[in-house]
C-alpha cells in the first residue's frame, strides 16, 4: 500500500495547501481518492505530481464537510464511497451568531449525481488492503 498526501494545511513551497484532507491510496487494485480537501489545491497539487485528475476513478469521502469533499469538482470519478449523511446540511456552531456552513459544495454535489454512489453503512471491504466503516 501506498500512500501519496494531496492535501492538507502543511506549508510547503511546492504544493498548495488549504484546509482539508486528500490522500491517493494505492494497492494492487489501483489508485482510490480518500477525501478531495476543500478546493483548487487537489488540481494544483495532482499536476504536480503528474497525475492526471482524469485517472482517478474512485474515491472514498469520509464525510460531508467542505474540507473533504470541495475537490470532487475538480475530477469526474466512476464510483464515490461514502455515508449516507454526505449530501446533509452541515454547520459549525462557535456561537450563537457565529455559525457557518461547512457542507459539502453544490459543485461537488453535482459530480455525485453524475456517478455511480455507494453507501457505506457497516463494515465494507473495498480491498484486501482498504476497508471502510
Amino acid at each position: 500500500m501506498k500512500i501519496t498526501l494531496l492535501v492538507d494545511k502543511t506549508d510547503n513551497p511546492e504544493f498548495k495547501s488549504e484546509f482539508g484532507l486528500s490522500l491517493l491510496l494505492e494497492d494492487d487494485s489501483g489508485s482510490w481518492l480518500f477525501d478531495t480537501g476543500a478546493n483548487e489545491a487537489l488540481e494544483h497539487n495532482l499536476k504536480i505530481l503528474a497525475i492526471a485528475p482524469e485517472k482517478i476513478r474512485r474515491v472514498i469521502l469520509s464525510h460531508g464537510h467542505y474540507d473533504h469533499t470541495g475537490g470532487l469538482a475538480k475530477i469526474k470519478p466512476d464510483a464515490v464511497w461514502s455515508c449516507r449523511s454526505v449530501m446533509q446540511s452541515h454547520y459549525s456552531f462557535h456561537a450563537a451568531d457565529d455559525i457557518h456552513n461547512i457542507a459539502m459544495p453544490a459543485a461537488a454535489q453535482a459530480i455525485l449525481q453524475q456517478t455511480s454512489w455507494h453507501w457505506v453503512e457497516d463494515f465494507t471491504a473495498l480491498t484486501e488492503n482498504i476497508c471502510l466503516t
